[in-house]
């Protein structure tokens, strides 16, 4: 549950304990109407009504079963000197009226640049923007360059960054939006999809590998002008397939953990384990297209040979036809004729997917020891 940081002064809204409406008016921080457009100020903690309304509404919310609850930009929300901060005071009340709920609730906060350790710890978690570029690339600094220069400048913080993540609780991050050209999402929807896929597996996998989350995009507002991708509407974006984003699979291969560029997925084979030297004999391995291209003898996609890798015991590719085209979810079965070795022995039979000059990519096929015998045998007595 998002306790936003915006009023709207005009919203009607009852208030039970008190058989009356809440007064949205009353909420307000001094000097903040208007901030967010006609009829908007900041929510502030200082207001006995806000906390009112805080207490109700997470009350219910918990009574619903709602377990997660996230404070927005709470420094517009909360004393500007947090000696004199009523956070804690409100935090510790839903902790208190969950508990003796039977319920289990995390709590979380927009931050910023705040760094006052035992602040940060009332949370559960701390959460903001990553502050992408139009590569999808991020930046080693505790502040969005963006804005900040040098010291003194505003900071859009990087949460991820140690002045903030080493005194939290928990990080987490999501691709900001606010629909102006700049923000994260708007930059993100602009690229091509190819750019954009890249972008969520590279920050998943970044910021994941440190222990903190990564929130995926799913409904985002974006700039209305943009020029980009976009989903029910042009100032929205959406990953769903029916929209013109079409990135579902790839959010989906990331939690599944698969590679959402090449991928392949050995399925089976046929090959005999005794062979005689020098005779051909026709063999067959089924690969899985488990990726998100399309694997086309054009852009040079071939299975090539394993243990050792290169080697031409065998052959050492196996071309797809020039027409074909393997799509994604499709299975590929390569069926060609292999000449046994003129040396008798033990010899390896594996194969692995291959783009050439790009990246050996997906599982290998199951290693089949082959006995290669010699084409003449000495009649024994």
């Amino acid at each position: 549950m998002f306790l936003a940081e915006a009023v709207g002064t005009d919203a009607t809204y009852y208030y039970p304990d008190k058989k009356r409406n809440f007064n949205f008016s009353a909420m307000c921080r001094d000097g903040s109407w208007g901030f967010w457009g006609e009829g908007t100020c900041k929510a502030y903690f200082g207001s006995p009504e806000y906390r009112n309304y805080l207490k109700y509404i997470t009350r219910k919310a918990i009574d619903l079963g709602v377990q997660s609850f996230l404070f927005g930009q709470i420094y517009f929300q909360d004393n500007g000197n947090l000696s004199k901060s009523w956070a804690k005071d409100i935090v510790t009340e839903m902790r208190k009226y969950a508990e003796s709920e039977g319920k289990e609730i995390v709590i979380g906060a927009q931050t910023d640049d705040i760094t006052d350790q035992k602040y940060l710890q009332l949370f559960d978690y701390i959460e903001g923007g990553v502050g992408i570029d139009d590569k999808g690339e991020i930046e080693n600094q505790p502040c969005f360059s963006r804005w900040w220069k040098k010291e003194g400048d505003r900071c859009w913080a990087l949460l991820w960054h140690e002045n903030f993540a080493s005194k939290a609780n928990n990080v987490f991050l999501h691709l900001d939006w606010s629909g102006l050209q700049y923000d994260d999402m708007s930059r993100f929807a602009r690229m091509n999809q190819k750019t954009r896929i890249k972008t969520l597996k590279n920050l998943y996998q970044h910021f994941t590998s440190q222990s903190m989350g990564f929130l995926m995009p799913y409904l985002a507002v974006v700039y209305d002008k943009n020029g980009g991708c976009y989903g029910p509407a042009i100032n929205y974006y959406s990953p769903d397939n029916k929209y013109s984003c079409k990135d579902e699979d790839a959010l989906a291969a990331i939690f599944q953990g698969n590679n959402i560029g090449n991928d392949a997925k050995f399925e089976k084979q046929s090959v005999p384990v005794t062979m005689i030297s020098g005779e051909e004999y026709e063999v067959s391995v089924a690969v899985k297209n488990t990726g998100m291209e399309v694997w086309t003898n054009e852009k040079q996609y071939r299975m090539g040979s394993q243990s050792p890798q290169d080697n031409i015991y065998w052959k050492g590719r196996v071309d797809l036809n020039p027409e074909e085209k393997i799509k994604p979810g499709e299975t590929k079965k390569f069926t060609f004729k292999v000449k046994a070795p003129s040396r008798p022995g033990i010899y390896d039979f594996q194969w692995r997917m291959v783009q050439e000059d790009i990246e050996w990519f997906g599982g290998f096929s199951e290693n089949v020891k082959i006995t290669v015998e010699p084409s003449f045998r000495f009649p024994t007595n």
